[in-house]
């Protein structure tokens, strides 16, 4: 059986206050005295064990084309992904399928991370109540009342500004 980090944190945290394997692997609602031992010894946690797979599972379908998909990004490199592929289709019929569309729209994607000129993203930071925006509608008609008092939108607005 697997653990949760949270799971071996609550092992771990029974195990200091002086409880047996089996009795944190119950609190812990883990099957095994053997799981509790296992991460006692590692001294990990579970995510912490977790290693990026470094291979593909599959061989690139488009490896035997992609220079030619590259020469076109290069030239035009605003084309999307979608008009690409169907390109390649009518290049090569009965080569591709329609459901490695997403597949070779990843690739793109990557390619354009790895060779495109990067475009600077100023952001944006907005502060509550610094600004105050609205479209400029007339709200009058809706009855709003505070206290009683019947008040229209904008000189709830001028209230909240005083507040």
């Amino acid at each position: 059986m697997t653990c949760t980090d949270a799971q071996v944190r609550l092992i771990m945290r029974e195990r200091t206050n002086g409880r047996s394997q089996e009795q944190a692997a119950v609190k812990a609602n883990v099957n095994s005295r053997k799981t509790v031992a296992k991460y006692e010894r590692l001294g990990q946690l579970p995510s912490e064990l977790k290693r990026a797979r470094g291979y593909r599972t599959r061989t690139n379908p488009f490896a035997e084309d992609w220079p030619e998909v590259e020469q076109l990004l290069h030239q035009a490199p605003e084309l999307e992904a979608k008009s690409l592929f169907e390109w390649l289709c009518q290049q090569h019929p009965n080569k591709y399928q329609a459901g490695q569309l997403r597949t070779f729209q990843r690739r793109v994607g990557d390619w354009r991370a790895l060779h495109q000129d990067k475009i600077a993203v100023l952001e944006q930071v907005h502060q509550p109540g610094e600004v105050l925006q609205s479209d400029g509608t007339w709200l009058t008609e809706l009855g709003v009342s505070i206290a009683g008092h019947p008040r229209a939108i904008a000189s709830i607005m001028s209230i909240e500004r005083e507040l």
